[in-house]
């Protein structure tokens, strides 16, 4: 999305976090299509030395995340749906390998992640892994999106069919 902002892409695939996120930065661009829907592509990482079996276990754990994307979505929504919040846990943010890192190294308890990154830090910890997911948390989905600008100037010029 954000190369295509920047104007090195004319379209870019997305999920709906990010649209959401850019559409509250009022950024100038059209969603084209959706083109597919995922009820299982984020989930929630936990060590289980750290002691966690379910949700409700985060209280005072360090737990990782993407801001702005599914990721943060997925994290805040399963915390609220076990009845805690952000200030619950010890929330430490980053980006996908620097947080399967973390977790594997011990340094985080628990990471809210999509594939394939949620399945290289389960495969990483090994029996030391537990997948926290429910398709009713969330189900993700991918978008075609467009710059306006690209859309409008697309209008003028002969189709590419």
């Amino acid at each position: 999305m954000q190369a295509m902002l920047d104007n090195e892409a004319d379209i870019a695939t997305v999920s709906d976090m990010v649209i959401m996120t850019h559409y509250l930065d009022e950024s100038a661009f059209s969603v084209l299509a959706t083109m597919v829907t995922a009820p299982d592509y984020v989930a929630i990482i936990a060590r289980k030395s750290a002691s966690i079996r379910q949700i409700a276990d985060f209280k005072k754990k360090r737990v990782g995340y993407v801001e702005g994307t599914s990721s943060h979505y997925y994290l805040e929504t399963a915390l609220i749906l076990s009845g805690l919040s952000m200030s619950d846990i010890q929330p430490v943010t980053g980006q996908p390998p620097e947080l399967n890192e973390m977790l594997e190294s011990g340094k985080l308890d628990a990471i809210a992640m999509w594939q394939p990154w949620a399945y290289e830090a389960s495969r990483a910890l090994a029996e030391e892994s537990i997948r926290l997911s429910t398709s009713e948390t969330y189900a993700l989905r991918f978008n075609l999106v467009s710059e306006m600008v690209w859309e409008q100037r697309s209008k003028t010029t002969d189709p590419l069919v």
